[in-house]
């Protein structure tokens, strides 16, 4: 047999099994088998494709069990249900009799109904506008829409395949300050069939007192300088937490290896110790997180013993209430994945602040938040949205505070972000720490307090810098740097903006006259620092004269004059 030959029956043979035509007639004793992935929508039809059953001549399909057509060989296409549900298909071979084989097994699917995007939130990476929205199911693409009034005409401004679009029109700079912008989101699926528009979302361009200067540059890093007026060594192992009572004229710092809190004054002098021993009333085992409320009353989530313990203002032992243990009754299941399902166990609380008559609590096991009755302990509920009534899942948050307007700053270390949310509703509102360049930006988040303006102030320990964001807006406003403020691009420590606080980042504070203590962990000391005036140094445009030991600074790219 020549080689020519052969390859014409080795066509003719695939072509008879391909086109289900028996070499020789015969019963059809198997089923045919679907190829995976299918069936598959494609426009506005379904597709079906199986392997071919020996024996077969031509095809039989079947629609939720009733015959809808015939096909010599695969594959077959049919219009896709209109209808919302989940939907089967088998297929049948026939020989040349027209007898009829067995069913394959079935295959399905599922139609879903497109709903308008929702979730709607905005971010600025630089000056440019990010958004970002829920994904809606059975969506392929996104249409984008913006309006400069509220009620005007929305103009189609782009097409996406995903869930978020930069919008480069819309500036955050002072050409931008005063406007706002309005956004409707369209979902289409695989069919062009259109979802009804999003809820109209609002973008306005904030100035308020905290917008940066005119001469704002683009890539900025601004320094507050400022010099050290105290330095205070307490009576602690180490300082792992900070609440600052109402009035700012005390701080109490949470000393975990010790299990102790100290509250100095202003001036240094410790006034409280609290620590357990035997002529204490004082149960403290291996306290984590601290928080004070308008009484000056002390709030220590104490991970040893899982418990909340309480004190006033002197001391005293006010009560002492477990952890709510973690279960199935108490969470939405569906929505919150248990590493072992369904049993019940103490939550991993990382976090603390007390508001109204509540403690907040953030559990790291569930990533939500806890709420309990400040007068007693006593567990009330997980913080939830008013809207919908679902529990609010959160990343895990290790730091907590409550800003002006009900705003709730959350740090989430694995996602370096500040969150902020409203703490009624549950709202996002903004997040802080996603610019593209360093500033703005975090490595490792520290600790964070408000100024005396409301400003959030926060540290970050892997830069070894302190950044200071709007508390409006979020923003970032300025660093804040020793009097002899450094600028490096170094890429693995950007911003070197101070000589003596710029290593070993603890907790902050900020007392009642407006100066910042920070705690240095390898000094195991308080730095009290004050601003030298009100001008803010713009690294673009000054070069200070630095004056360092030699070899301190070595790898790090300096400006000087």
């Amino acid at each position: 047999m020549t080689l020519k030959r052969l390859h014409a029956l080795i066509i003719l043979f695939i072509t008879l099994l391909l086109t289900g035509t028996p070499l020789h007639a015969g019963d059809v004793t198997s089923a045919p088998s679907f190829v995976p992935s299918f069936p598959m929508l494609a426009g506005e039809n379904v597709m079906l494709m199986w392997i071919p059953a020996p024996g077969a001549v031509k095809y039989k399909i079947y629609f939720d069990g009733k015959e809808i057509g015939e096909a010599p060989a695969p594959p077959f296409t049919t219009p896709a249900p209109t209808e919302v549900g989940k939907y089967t298909y088998t297929v049948t071979g026939v020989d040349a009799s027209g007898e009829e084989g067995p069913h394959s097994a079935k295959v399905a699917i599922t139609i879903v109904k497109l709903e308008a995007p929702k979730g709607l939130m905005h971010r600025f990476l630089g000056e440019v506008l990010n958004l970002r929205w829920e994904t809606s199911s059975a969506a392929s693409i996104y249409d984008v829409f913006r309006s400069e009034e509220k009620d005007g005409e929305y103009k189609l401004i782009g097409s996406i395949s995903e869930n978020k679009f930069i919008d480069p029109y819309v500036k955050d700079n002072k050409d931008f300050y005063g406007k706002t912008f309005y956004y409707k989101v369209v979902a289409i699926d695989k069919f062009n069939k259109r979802s009804p528009k999003s809820e109209i979302y609002e973008v306005a361009i904030i100035a308020g007192p905290c917008s940066p200067p005119n001469n704002y540059p683009k890539k900025p890093l601004m320094i507050m300088r400022s010099k050290e007026v105290l330095s205070i060594k307490p009576d602690i192992s180490s300082c792992d937490d900070i609440a600052t009572f109402s009035n700012r004229e005390y701080i109490a710092c949470l000393d975990t290896n010790s299990a102790k809190v100290l509250v100095i004054d202003m001036d240094g002098k410790e006034v409280l110790t609290i620590e357990s021993s035997e002529n204490s009333t004082a149960v403290l085992s291996k306290p984590t997180k601290i928080a004070t409320d308008k009484e000056n009353n002390i709030y220590i989530l104490d991970a040893g013993q899982s418990k909340i313990l309480a004190y006033n203002s002197n001391g005293i032992l006010l009560y002492s209430s477990p952890y709510q243990m973690i279960g199935a009754d108490e969470l939405n299941l569906t929505r919150v994945k248990f590493p072992q399902k369904y049993e019940s166990r103490m939550p991993n609380l990382k976090a603390i602040l007390v508001h109204k008559n509540k403690i907040y609590a953030a559990d790291s096991s569930t990533a939500t938040i806890q709420i309990y009755d400040k007068s007693d302990g006593s567990f009330i509920d997980y913080l939830k949205n008013k809207n919908t009534g679902e529990i609010q899942l959160f990343m895990p948050t290790a730091k907590m505070l409550l800003g002006e307007e009900q705003k709730l700053y959350l740090v989430q270390q694995s996602g370096r972000i500040v969150r902020v949310r409203n703490i009624e509703t549950g709202e996002r509102v903004y997040e802080i720490g996603l610019a593209k360049n360093w500033v703005g930006a975090f490595l490792g988040i520290g600790s964070m307090t408000f100024d005396i303006n409301g400003d959030l102030v926060v540290t970050d320990y892997k830069m070894g810098g302190i950044q200071v964001f709007c508390k409006g807006f979020g923003r970032y406003m300025y660093h804040i740097g020793d009097e002899k403020a450094i600028y490096s691009n170094n890429r693995n420590r950007p911003y070197f903006s101070s000589i003596e606080i710029n290593r070993n980042l603890g907790p902050i504070s900020v007392d009642s006259k407006g100066r910042l203590w920070i705690y240095i962990n390898n000094t195991k000391s308080f730095s009290v620092r004050e601003y030298i005036g009100d001008k803010i140094w713009d690294s673009t445009v000054d070069k200070p004269e630095v004056s360092v030991p030699k070899g301190m600074l070595d790898g790090f790219n300096l400006h000087r004059k």
